[in-house]
């Protein structure tokens, strides 16, 4: 059954019945697996505004960060742009996002469908960067009553948003009438409780112009000595390390005094501009802006012990888990081992572990092909099951042709494939020699499934020809990983009460898809 071909209310119900009736975290498992099913599952958490149901955005957040690739980083963006869309009236927060998108819209005389989105989801990833911002927008959704909002937090509003998405020229305009920003010490900053503060938002833009020109309303502001520059600089520093900006960095470091490094290198507490200038070079992606940074240290500085900051196998792990790619061939190049090991927090991490967590298939390809071996994983952590656990076909097929062991790790792949109700990986993993016919494989997929009620998988081990009633046993000493998220959390309850007719359908077009897969 195709349900393409079903009448569109029809197609709706089923949907609405699918996603209101199982967890979230198993709503978006089925919408990564299922590229069929992706649009609809997605307008169904949208209208039902399911992500809102939560006790808190942190849950809400884990759940879709664990499920979504990591390209759809923003899927909790456009969830509220749409949130925001239909509000459209500023007595929400989500109401207020949507006004300002729409006067900045109508001041560049472009109020088309697909720029103004794009200013309104633009605006929601601005909110979302401050997680005391994003406790609220979840909160504000569950509220009863709408809220007055004055006419000042409105105007407040519309200038930190004409910051953020670059219009200058009414920027300008209002510092040519008197209007002062950054005036920190007297009257703070020009802030809106929906976007933060106009100057935080010009950094976290990265727009340099921007910056000088908000600076250039305070009269008090003395570029290069007073405490304030210091303070600007290392907050610019940081903004644009995180964002990749190459100006904004070059201009945090040209718009202040000279970073006071030495206190880092003789006291037992670095000093606040020895730590900024740390963090920054490591979440930089610019290999220039790190080279700069870098080289303002002394080269016997504890920032380049492994015990503090990390020598160079520990930043490329870390260039590695956040896609930096340019950087990681920087760090190759002088010298860092493919197989290195990063220690944080206790633990021991390597490069093509985190490279495969950041998502980019490139930053995989690059360690492989530079001689990372794809089976140097202790058997409770495979790269391969690293790989399954997050849906990366193409990164999962490079360690494959690698040579990684596709029946290696406690659980195998296949079981995690199983857990994931991820199809296309389970049959890229057969097709590549995973096993069902044994205890530790077909035996574990079936009671993975069972446990969990993955009814549709259960039904497909059992075409692959697992008993449905297998057994598995387990050695007192097997080192097997119990991670809640994938392998042994309390299953889901599937009561589908609301309409029995369309739990009936969806399992059916289950079924009908698994097949099409196979």
């Amino acid at each position: 059954m195709n349900i393409l071909s079903l009448p569109p209310e029809l197609v709706t119900r089923i949907f609405d019945e699918f996603a209101s009736s199982v967890e979230v975290k198993r709503v978006m498992r089925r919408r990564v697996v299922s590229h069929q099913f992706k649009r609809f599952i997605d307008d169904a958490i949208f209208r039902l505004c399911l992500l809102d149901g939560h006790k808190n955005r942190v849950e809400a957040v884990r759940y879709v960060d664990r499920y979504l690739p990591r390209p759809e980083g923003d899927f909790i963006a456009e969830y509220f742009a749409y949130q925001a869309s239909m509000a459209k009236e500023p007595t929400s927060i989500v109401g207020r996002i949507w006004r300002a998108a729409e006067v900045v819209s109508e001041r560049a005389g472009d109020a088309g469908k697909e720029s103004a989105h794009a200013r309104l989801k633009s605006l929601c990833l601005l909110s979302l960067k401050d997680s005391s911002l994003v406790d609220r927008l979840f909160k504000a959704r569950r509220r009863s009553r709408p809220t007055e909002c004055s006419a000042a937090s409105l105007a407040a509003d519309d200038r930190v948003a004409a910051v953020y998405l670059g219009d200058e020229a009414y920027i300008r305009t209002l510092v040519a009438q008197g209007a002062e920003f950054c005036t920190w010490g007297g009257v703070i900053d020009v802030e809106s409780d929906i976007f933060g503060s106009a100057f935080d938002a010009a950094a976290l833009a990265g727009d340099v112009p921007m910056m000088r020109l908000l600076l250039s309303s305070n009269r008090h502001y003395d570029p290069p000595g007073s405490i304030m520059s210091s303070y600007i600089q290392r907050h610019i520093l940081n903004r644009a390390s995180v964002g990749g900006y190459a100006n904004a960095f070059n201009f945090a470091l040209d718009s202040g005094p000279p970073l006071d490094l030495e206190t880092g290198e003789t006291r037992e507490l670095s000093g606040p501009e020895w730590d900024c200038l740390q963090r920054a070079i490591d979440k930089t992606p610019i290999v220039e802006n790190y080279k700069r940074g870098a080289g303002m240290f002394s080269p016997d500085s504890k920032v380049f012990d492994k015990t503090g900051f990390g020598d160079l196998d520990s930043r490329l792990t870390r260039s590695a888990g956040l896609g930096f790619v340019d950087k990681m061939n920087y760090f190759l190049g002088l010298g860092a081992s493919p197989d290195g090991e990063c220690e944080e927090d206790y633990s021991k991490f390597k490069p093509l572990s985190w490279g495969i967590r950041s998502g980019n298939p490139e930053v995989v390809r690059l360690l492989l092909a530079h001689g990372a071996d794809p089976n140097g994983f202790p058997p409770g952590d495979t790269a391969l099951m690293k790989a399954t656990r997050e849906s990366s076909i193409p990164i999962a097929r490079m360690l494959i042709e690698a040579g990684a062991r596709v029946n290696e790790g406690l659980p195998p792949p296949i079981v995690v494939a199983v857990f994931k109700e991820d199809m296309e990986m389970f049959n890229l993993l057969r097709r590549h020699g995973a096993r069902l016919d044994t205890p530790e494989t077909g035996n574990w997929a079936m009671a993975v499934a069972r446990f969990h009620q993955l009814d549709c998988m259960v039904r497909m081990l059992e075409q692959q020809g697992v008993a449905r009633d297998a057994i598995l046993h387990r050695c007192a000493n097997a080192q097997e990983s119990y991670d809640y998220d994938y392998i042994f959390a309390v299953p889901p309850h599937l009561e589908w009460e609301h309409d029995p007719e369309a739990a009936a359908l969806f399992g059916a077009l289950e079924a009908g898809e698994e097949s099409e897969d196979e």
